[in-house]
């Protein structure tokens, strides 16, 4: 059974942009993109800390900007 058959998106090998993943919605989508073996970059605006915890979960593949996207 290929990863596709099994409702699982294979993304080795792409980059992933997540605004405001730092928590909520955001983190959970950043978690699942990086388990689906994504480079995952992500910004947050205030929560440098909640930011920092879940980059430094998740390893090399993950960047966190601090960012407004509104400028």
């Amino acid at each position: 059974m290929s990863s596709m058959e099994a409702g699982v998106v294979d993304l080795r090998g792409r980059v992933v942009l997540v605004t405001g993943g730092s928590r909520g919605i955001g983190a959970a989508s950043v978690r699942a993109l990086h388990r689906a073996g994504a480079r995952v970059f992500f910004t947050y605006r205030e929560r440098q800390a909640e930011a920092e915890a879940l980059r430094g979960g998740l390893g090399e593949n993950a960047l966190a900007y601090r960012l407004d996207v509104a400028d």
